[in-house]
């Protein structure tokens, strides 16, 4: 295996080599925004040198597992990725990581299914297609999702309807930071970040021919998925094509079917990799079309329900990015250029089957969307002594939205927002490091005329709206004894409001509202603090960490008693008010005698308006235990999970209330070699009881109706 650290599973033959160390000195990828909580990874520096550059006898994606092939299947670790592709210095307790291995043996085909046991995160869903990951109570644009690195130009963080443009099935790694990391990446990541990445040729570069198949079929919704990725390298030049589908049929509860839930998806795309001396790039071009249907909403009165009328999304992407990496062997000194453009459509269309069988289509609502994002780095590594790393660098991105259909949202739009920001750690002693991270920014956005809103009726808001804000953070972290970090850390991060919440007026079908923006709405200004603890020896490792984040001009989309007379749907009302939130997670993982592992999690948060005594906030997620016993002989693994939910009483006005409820679940599978490569198989089940329970998170109006029951899954994996 030519000595290749296993970088999916760095708590591996390689952990006593490096960890300790690592926990000594300074840390390269320094975490602006997590603050000093990243000061517990292994330092990039040192990480680095034990990992091979790409295309340096390593297969892709095989070599790596190879190496770690008898050993026992581990929870996700909780540092970043070492490596050629190290992007970001956002590690640490705050942070959680599902590996390659981890995503091989998880065949989860949804997002919540990815992360089931990852405290402090959650997945609100408005039927299974539109999910979209929540993070300490945080959710919509206050959670920002990349796509490697990028943001993703889409529009699923500004309505529960809206999906994410990207399939689970093609995703490699997922990792989530939680708490404010607005130092690095601007006002959308105030609660925190999902890092999706699929797979790179800057990681791995293939040395010859290497295919990648991942396959899972599910019986809650009859559904079906396929991935395929081959690739070919040379020297200098490497190539990889990409598809996936999934189809799946209306979602399938204990109390019969979830209507108007069924999903197609596909995804076509290519990669060309390229390196010469000092330089590598990866150009990535690609597209994704998906169509999902949309439960039944809440009308005016129960009579006005019609049975032949639904509503169905259908969108597509396209989108071309390059990365760009520099760094001299021996340099200090590695600079990272990324760009991506992005063409995206969305629309929601309303459809009614007439008595005599002929289907109407009508379009309500387009979102046309075009945008452009720069992102430049400069990190150094630094000496011994008082001064450590470095990180320097701007981002810049541009968005023209333009709005259609007969209901109309908002005006259109032209958002640019620039940003510049720098992060310094300061090591104090071997065991005493401080990070200091600062980000100015200015978000303008321009509105424009289109067929609802224009000056002749008299609402076309005037001019433009600058919202100019800056971040900081710091924190301190200190390692009083071999395998015990404690970290605080305190920031001040910041969020424009969105065009859909200073100018909507109109029926939003999709979301089942009719939402009315508020044009004086100004940006959220977070001050937060979070304190944790990790402990790492032996068999037991354990990370806690509590938080508290004060939050003026807190946006809320309200519900109101009235009805719009025309459209039937429930009036909300964008507003805004002071809110506090705060809450803790706690993860306990256990290596037990003869191949059992024992992984314990939970989560809780609590929002109100004001204090933390103040009104609740709306969908705060309950609090949640997560248990899981594995055991794992060899290439093979058992595991049996349950998942308890408390009660959720504690709900805002006008929000209904949900009971608590357990659910039970396991897995079995196997990896084997086969046709030259080798396969993963795994059988899941999900909610083995058939347990009819309400998810306190989900969008969907009647929340009487149940979520999914028993699901069976199979999945199956290969590399060559």
């Amino acid at each position: 295996m030519n000595g290749l650290p296993d970088r999916r599973n760095p708590w591996s033959a390689n952990h006593s080599n490096h960890c300790a160390p690592a926990r000594r000195s300074g840390c390269w990828w320094l975490p602006p925004a997590c603050l000093v909580a990243a000061l517990s990874m292994p330092s990039w520096a040192d990480a680095a040198e034990e990992v091979e550059p790409p295309g340096d006898e390593a297969g892709e994606m095989e070599e790596p597992e190879d190496a770690a092939m008898d050993e026992p299947p581990l929870p996700p670790p909780t540092f970043s990725i070492a490596g050629p592709r190290a992007r970001t210095p956002h590690a640490g307790a705050p942070s959680l990581r599902l590996t390659p291995r981890d995503r091989a043996e998880r065949p989860g085909a949804t997002w919540d299914g990815l992360l089931e046991d990852s405290p402090g995160v959650r997945s609100r869903s408005f039927g299974p297609a539109p999910e979209r990951p929540i993070i300490r109570g945080f959710d919509g644009e206050r959670i920002l999702v990349l796509e490697d690195g990028q943001r993703m130009g889409d529009v699923s963080g500004t309505a529960e309807d809206h999906a994410l443009s990207v399939d689970p099935l093609s995703v490699v790694e997922i990792e989530v930071i939680r708490g404010p990391i607005s130092v690095l990446y601007g006002g959308n990541a105030i609660g925190g970040v999902v890092d999706i990445r699929r797979a790179s040729l800057l990681d791995l570069w293939p040395d010859g021919t290497a295919l990648t198949l991942r396959s899972t079929v599910s019986s809650v919704d009859r559904g079906v998925g396929l991935h395929l990725r081959g690739a070919q390298g040379g020297e200098h030049l490497a190539i990889a094509v990409r598809a996936s589908g999934r189809a799946a049929g209306d979602l399938r509860t204990p109390e019969g079917r979830l209507e108007d839930t069924a999903s197609l998806a596909g995804e076509l795309g290519a990669d060309l990799g390229w390196r010469t001396g000092p330089l590598q790039g990866e150009l990535r071009l690609g597209w994704r079309g998906h169509v999902y249907g949309l439960p039944e909403g809440e009308a005016e009165e129960e009579e006005d329900d019609d049975d032949d009328e639904r509503v169905e999304i259908r969108l597509q992407r396209l989108r071309a990015s390059h990365e760009l990496l520099w760094q001299q062997p021996g340099s200090a000194h590695r600079l990272r250029h990324v760009t991506a453009f992005t063409a995206y459509v969305h629309d929601e269309i309303e459809i009614e089957t007439e008595e005599d069988g002929t289907v109407d289509e009508d379009l309500e609502l387009r979102f046309d969307i075009l945008s452009h994002s720069q992102r430049l780095e400069l990190h150094t590594r630094g000496s011994d002594g008082l001064i450590g790393d470095r990180t320097v660098g701007l981002d810049a991105d541009i968005q023209r939205v333009r709005i259609g259909g007969d209901e109309v949202l908002t005006p259109d739009a032209f958002r640019t927002r620039a940003g510049l920001f720098g992060v310094q750690e300061l090591v104090l002693s071997p065991a005493v490091a401080v990070p200091i991270g600062l980000r100015g920014e200015l978000t303008h956005i321009t509105t424009r005329a289109n067929e609802a809103f224009n000056r002749d009726l008299g609402n076309l808001p005037e001019g433009s709206e600058l919202f100019p804000d800056a971040a900081a953070s710091i924190g301190v972290r200190v390692s009083p004894t071999h395998g015990l970090t404690l970290g605080l850390q305190g920031s001040r991060a910041f969020r424009a409001p969105l065009v859909e919440e200073l100018y909507s007026d109109a029926p939003h079908l999709g979301a089942n509202a009719y939402e009315i923006g508020d044009p004086d709405l100004r940006s959220e200004v977070v001050h937060g603090a979070d304190v944790w603890a990790r402990f790492d020896h032996g068999p037991l490792r354990l990370d806690a960490s509590a938080f508290i984040a004060h939050v003026s001009n807190y946006i809320v989309r309200a519900p109101t008693a009235d009805f719009d007379p025309e459209s039937g749907l429930r009036i909300f009302l964008y507003g805004s008010t002071d809110a506090t939130l705060a809450g803790g997670e706690l993860a306990v993982d256990v290596d037990l005698p003869a191949n059992l592992a024992l992984r314990l999690s939970a989560d809780a948060v609590r929002g109100s308006e004001g204090g933390l005594s103040g009104t609740p906030l709306p969908s705060m997620p309950p609090a949640q235990l997560h248990a899981r016993l594995g055991w794992h002989p060899g290439a093979h693994f058992v595991r049996i999970r349950t998942t308890t939910t408390t009660a959720q009483n504690r709900t805002a006005p006008d929000e209904d209330a949900t009971p608590a409820h357990a659910l039970l679940g396991g897995e079995i599978g196997t990896r084997f070699d086969a046709l030259g490569g080798f396969f993963t198989a795994v059988l899941r089940i999900d909610n083995a009881l058939d347990t009819a329970y309400q998810d306190h998170l989900s969008r969907v109006e009647r929340r009487d109706r149940p979520m999914p029951g028993r699901n069976i899954q199979l999945s199956l994996s290969g590399e060559w």
